[in-house]
């Protein structure tokens, strides 16, 4: 799967976890998962 995709699902469910006010480590965990993934991209845009 594209990181793109990866990072606009992933974008996508921090949003909605934060709208329904879920737990606050879970939307920390999200977070730094999007985190990753947006670096990976920012590696890959780098190199190319």
């Amino acid at each position: 799967m594209s990181i793109d995709l990866l990072i606009v699902r992933n974008r996508a469910r921090l949003e909605r976890m934060i709208t329904e006010e879920k737990d606050y480590s879970k939307i920390l965990k999200q977070s730094q998962k999007l985190d990753k993934l947006i670096n990976t991209k920012m590696k890959e845009t780098n190199l190319i």
